[in-house]
């Protein structure tokens, strides 16, 4: 049995995906961006977000994790 679901990841506000480069107690502003320049999200940053929003969810419905 296979699921596929379809999302569009829509930004209510500004947003910055560090490039993973800062040093120290600096801020990384370095943007992560894709060949193209294109800024880009990690896959482990939306997964994280999907997780969090399914225990959410969870919760509402009274179910435990």
């Amino acid at each position: 049995m296979s699921i596929r679901l379809e999302f569009e990841i829509v930004f209510k506000s500004d947003y910055h995906v560090g490039a993973g480069h800062g040093l120290g107690l600096q801020v990384d502003s370095a943007l992560l961006r894709d060949p193209d320049k294109v800024p880009v999200i990690r896959g482990t940053v939306l997964a994280g977000l999907l997780r969090e929003s399914m225990e959410n969810l969870c919760q509402l419905a009274g179910k435990q994790q």
